[in-house]
């Protein structure tokens, strides 16, 4: 899969998102196995005070990002019952993908309206 890698940070103190285009947090930085470092490699910020969340490669209908624990709207078909209906989902990842890539999913009628953090 092609997916641009982008992350942002929950800051679990100051309640914000942190993103790398962030002109203040140009000196945080995350590793591969997803530690949060603060200046030089021995600065790692501890795991109580950060969530790491990852760019799913999709937008919604407004052209906004979509990360994992964001809260999406849209209309999903229901292949047992044979209908579309309107629902409410945590976008998460399970095993190097994300649910919302379901093909269930009518895509364009994505749209996010919260996350885990912000409700």
């Amino acid at each position: 899969m092609n997916r641009e890698l982008k992350f942002r940070i929950w800051d679990k103190q100051n309640k914000i998102f942190i993103y790398e285009r962030g002109a203040s947090h140009k000196r945080l930085a995350i590793s591969l196995v997803g530690l949060v470092y603060h200046g030089g490699y021995d600065d790692v910020l501890s795991e109580n005070d950060y969530v790491v969340q990852q760019y799913t490669g999709l937008q919604d209908k407004n052209g906004k990002d979509i990360y994992e624990g964001d809260i999406v709207r849209g209309e999903f078909y229901d292949e047992e019952y044979r209908h579309s209906e309107i629902i409410e989902h945590e976008v998460v990842f399970y095993g190097g993908a994300f649910n919302i890539a379901s093909s269930n999913w009518h895509k364009p009628t994505l749209e996010i309206i919260g996350n885990i953090f912000e409700k």
